[in-house]
């Protein structure tokens, strides 16, 4: 369910009087859409780029794609909002937006932050409908840069949504825009993030970003050689038993090597240690 909007926001951005309105409705104006379709369709799929896990009080930053393999399109309102645990700094247009219109940019643009609440992007390619924006995936709709408030070990979520923002008198809504004027119901996919102080990769051991036999010969050294532990103990055990043993340079070597399993979640992107064992990761620096 998204999040309910709340009183006192101001837009960070100017707007003049016919910017006020609903994008949806400037839309429908604009291109005369004949019809609403109510159900989610799977060739127009709205989603976020982004890390799936952040640090308190840090900065990150996501983008907001959409893929369309079900047609064209000459526009699109797009509404993202966001729960309490992150607050939005900067919404920036995307580059669907500036070249979608034969390599220019779109007719009309509007990216509007609300703070505490969320951004509205409303975009019409064309005005004449002499360029619509092509079949394809990626394409960026928005760069949105959030700061972390909430505390160690919460959630957050951010998700496309139809709402009322509390400054505007008018609904928003999420919705693409068919060469034709009908106006459909994308898929759409939010993106929850864990905010936690312990990412890590498992595997990644000798601190260089990538996991191979030098990490494996890294913590062989450490287990019989007196070379140095490193800053994760989590990242070391490779097979998540709880302990750092030669069980662990022998997961990683056969997963190298001879097709062996994956070293254990999180693997292979950062992430937290979802056993809950009493190992821990001090200072890993390869996330961010």
């Amino acid at each position: 369910m998204p999040p309910q909007p709340r009183k006192g926001g101001t837009p960070m951005v100017p707007r003049s009087l016919s910017r006020m309105a609903s994008v949806s409705i400037l839309l429908a104006l604009v291109i005369g859409f004949n019809s609403i379709a109510t159900a989610q369709n799977p060739g127009f799929i709205m989603r976020f780029e982004n890390n799936a896990n952040v640090l308190p009080g840090s900065n990150f930053t996501v983008r907001a794609l959409l893929d369309n393999p079900g047609g064209d399109l000459a526009g699109w309102s797009a509404v993202v909002c966001h729960d309490s645990n992150i607050e939005i700094l900067i919404a920036e247009t995307g580059e669907a937006a500036s070249i979608a219109n034969g390599g220019a940019p779109c007719d009309f643009v509007s990216t509007v932050v609300f703070p505490g609440e969320g951004v509205r992007q409303g975009v019409i390619v064309s005005f004449p409908g002499q360029n619509e924006l092509p079949i394809s995936t990626e394409h960026e709709l928005i760069l949105l840069e959030y700061t972390v408030l909430g505390a160690d070990g919460s959630d957050t979520l951010i998700e496309f949504c139809d709402l009322q923002f509390s400054p505007d008198s008018f609904y928003s809504d999420t919705i693409v825009i068919e060469t034709t004027g009908i106006s459909i119901v994308p898929t759409t996919i939010s993106a929850p993030i864990s905010i936690a102080i312990d990412l890590f990769i498992r595997g990644e051991i000798n601190g260089d970003t990538s996991i191979n036999i030098a990490d494996a010969m890294f913590l062989l050294s450490q287990l019989f050689s007196g070379g140095p532990e490193g800053s994760c103990a989590d990242a070391n055990d490779v097979n998540d038993d709880g302990s750092v043993n030669l069980g662990d340079p022998i997961t990683l070597l056969a997963y190298l090597f001879s097709g062996g399993v994956n070293p254990s979640n999180p693997f292979p992107t950062c992430g937290i240690d979802p056993s809950g064992d009493t190992l821990g990761c001090e200072n890993f620096l390869n996330c961010p």
